[in-house]
């Protein structure tokens, strides 16, 4: 990475943040559809409580993970690496684990149009690569990153 962040990070940061923001603010929204779906999943089943806290849980890591991406852009060190270590690893287990709504209306969209659905996976994807390059960078290549 040069001395100098290129302008293209800032401009994914600034980007990045919405969906970020959109995810908390649906989920802490009452009536959104991610409330409802996750209150309908637990009327039928107590236990589906557990995939709404996973979800609570990806959504407290998606907003922390905004810190090593802002940390990487702007060349700036914090706390050691196990922390950003730490963050990383749990960013892919809830990555996994914690986005059950957001599997199910993907599935959904396979019934309805196989094309929209890959390219809809293939976009997700291609925005969230640079996020977690970044954290990974931050996380396990500091040593070397140009950092203050």
């Amino acid at each position: 990475m040069n001395q100098k962040t290129h302008w293209s990070w800032k401009l994914y940061l600034f980007v990045y943040c919405f969906p970020v923001i959109n995810n908390t603010i649906s989920l802490l929204t009452r009536n959104s559809t991610i409330d409802q779906y996750y209150k309908i999943l637990i009327a039928f089943k107590k236990t589906y409580f557990l995939w709404y806290a996973l979800n609570v849980g990806s959504v407290v890591v998606d907003g922390l993970s905004l810190i090593p991406l802002c940390l990487f852009i702007f060349q700036k060190r914090f706390l050691n690496t196990f922390v950003w270590k730490s963050l990383f690893t749990m960013r892919i287990v809830f990555l996994i684990l914690g986005h059950s709504y957001e599997w199910k209306m993907i599935k959904s969209f396979f019934y309805a149009d196989v094309a929209v659905s890959a390219s809809l996976i293939i976009f997700l994807v291609l925005f969230a690569v640079p996020s977690y390059t970044a954290c990974f960078k931050y996380a396990f290549r500091q040593n070397r990153l140009f950092l203050k």
